[in-house]
């Protein structure tokens, strides 16, 4: 076996652990699918989601970290969005492996997002 390449890169190892430990939980990838649909506040991603504000927030701080989430600022209100391919990707694959327990499309939610 060589003694080179990706076996031997414990970057790629360390970094792939972190992405499948931020994707490890129902509730983020819940949170992941919405958020590839349209930008929402915490407060209408929590009404959304039936998870509480608090542990919303909390994903929300350990989707950030990974670089899955972005925040962006409008007025006074911050608005968290999901614009990466690789995440859809592997909903996506999740999809393919899964297909008895295939998620349901996320509910609408009213108006434009806003809070």
């Amino acid at each position: 076996m060589p003694s080179d390449g990706p076996l031997r890169d414990s970057a790629f190892f360390e970094q792939g652990a972190a992405l499948l430990a931020a994707l490890a939980d129902r509730d983020r990838l819940l949170i992941l699918r919405i958020l590839l649909t349209r930008d929402l506040s915490l407060n209408s991603l929590a009404l959304i989601t039936g998870i509480g504000a608090i542990a919303c927030s909390k994903h929300l701080g350990a989707l950030r970290g990974a670089g899955l989430v972005a925040c962006i600022r409008r007025a006074d209100t911050d608005y968290f969005s999901c614009r990466s391919d690789h995440v859809r990707k592997v909903l996506e694959t999740l999809d393919d492996i899964l297909p008895g327990a295939s998620a349901e499309r996320p509910p609408e939610c009213g108006g434009s997002g806003a809070a």
